[in-house]
């Protein structure tokens, strides 16, 4: 069995699936296409996005009708996946591969199939339909794999060499459960918040009408994805997306927390260049990975969790990212302590503390002393037995003359006895 693709049927002829197909074409691939719709099908041959029909979901299901297919493509809704995959039972375990384009992975469960390898293009646009057909849609974009079958590696082959060379796509391998995590947080859930904001803004006694900012107006156009579909991921993916939800929801609370004890927010923000591009930034990345980290760290799986923050410290530190670095150290430091690595913990509070005491000693503007980055790790140095020096400690919290020179006395008096 060769890894070439000549030949490929899509079913599902949304904005998707046509875009596979233009993008296919112009490869020289001939596209065979299938939609429940028929005036769809025949609007995409008149189009020229497809080749031709493929008939019925039965005669696709019948080998005789698809022996000349490589590749199947399953560009359907995600509640529907895993049925039409069911219904295509005919031609599990034959030379044509098959793979799907959902963003949710883990309701697909199939049992003795060795040539279905999962596919996830990470291209889309708030458009849908046929008419929103797009040839240069994936282009350098990337497209996630998983392989929970545990499919032939021809069939793995066949899959990668495609979107690589067919759609021009990056590509990476993650196992379903990482996969579903990850898009929870990178994916789901900036959509579930845009409908959340815009919700919230129908609600509101003061009409925006047209004072909407490019802020709101990127809110604006993730909101105006397909409804239907996007309800169904959410069930889909609900577990990941709830453990997301929370995370944000957590940050939320700090952030309000920041807003209303506080007159001035610290100048540590300014370094938090979050939501880039759909995470394409080098610290929307490292956040992420952090975001995994933390997950993994409140579910106890802490070997999981130390891999990520690992991950997040070497993006930041080859953007040099102090503040970032440092967060990711104490991280570190946590899980460390939570296994009972305490030198490793240590070694990691301190190059935290050392990293958040040069920022703070450079910014004297900042005086938000109680949420400080160097408060935390003192506090975490202090768990572990280690006792910072007693008058940096005292700047950091801010404490008043009197409060400094009662903790410097009982210090003393404690060291001479």
């Amino acid at each position: 069995m060769s890894s070439n693709v000549n030949s490929i049927l899509i079913i599902g002829l949304g904005m998707i699936g046509s875009s596979i197909a233009l993008a296919s074409k112009s490869k020289g691939i001939t596209v065979h296409g299938f939609d429940i719709d028929n005036v769809v099908v025949n609007d995409a041959i008149k189009k020229d996005i497809i080749d031709r029909d493929a008939g019925t979901i039965e005669e696709i299901n019948s080998k005789e009708s698809v022996k000349n297919i490589d590749l199947i493509i399953l560009a359907v809704p995600p509640k529907q996946t895993l049925d039409v995959l069911n219904k295509l039972d005919g031609l599990w375990n034959t030379s044509i591969t098959i793979t799907d384009t959902s963003s949710v992975k883990n309701h697909i469960k199939i049992e003795d199939v060795s040539n279905i390898v999962l596919s996830h293009p990470v291209a889309g646009s708030d458009k849908s339909g046929i008419h929103a057909a797009n040839k240069d849609l994936f282009i350098n974009k990337k497209n996630v794999l998983c392989d929970p079958f545990n499919a032939e590696k021809e069939h793995l082959e066949k899959v990668e060499n495609f979107w690589k060379n067919a759609l021009q796509m990056r590509t990476a391998f993650m196992s379903v459960s990482e996969h579903d995590l990850v898009f929870a947080m990178t994916s789901h859930l900036p959509h579930l918040i845009s409908y959340a904001l815009i919700d919230s803004i129908r609600l509101s006694p003061t009409e925006v009408g047209d004072n909407a900012g490019g802020g709101l107006k990127e809110f604006i156009r993730l909101s105006g994805s397909n409804p239907e579909m996007w309800r169904d991921i959410f069930m889909l993916n609900r577990v990941d997306l709830i453990k997301a939800l929370a995370g944000m929801q957590v940050s939320l609370n700090n952030l309000l927390e920041l807003i209303t004890e506080t007159k001035q927010i610290p100048d540590i923000f300014s370094h938090l260049e979050i939501l880039k591009k759909e995470l394409d930034e080098p610290e929307g990345i490292a956040s992420a990975l952090k975001s995994i980290g933390i997950i993994y760290y409140y579910k106890g799986q802490y070997k999981q969790s130390m891999v990520y923050h690992k991950k997040s410290l070497k993006v930041r530190k080859a953007i040099g990212y102090k503040v970032g670095i440092a967060k990711s150290l104490r991280h570190i430091g946590d899980i460390s302590k939570k296994t009972g690595d305490y030198d490793q913990s240590v070694e990691s509070y301190n190059e935290s503390l050392s990293i958040m005491q040069s920022i703070e000693d450079y910014d004297e503007s900042s005086k938000i002393k109680e949420v400080s980055g160097s408060d935390r790790a003192y506090q975490a140095l202090e768990e572990v037995g280690v006792k910072p020096n007693i008058w940096y400690q005292l700047k950091i919290r801010n404490n008043n003359d009197e409060i400094a020179a009662n903790e410097v006395s009982e210090e003393t008096h404690a060291e001479s006895h």
